[in-house]
């Protein structure tokens, strides 16, 4: 998934699932990687 994101978005996702999400930001916007898919 793939799209523009906010800074609040960005650190809301991290809070609510840390263990589960590698957050990449990259000129503005954000690829969500799920963890347990690598």
């Amino acid at each position: 998934m793939e799209r523009e994101v906010t800074m609040e978005e960005i650190v809301q996702l991290m809070k609510e699932s840390q263990d589960d999400f590698i957050i990449h930001v990259e000129f503005g916007e954000a690829v969500v990687l799920d963890a347990k898919k690598e």
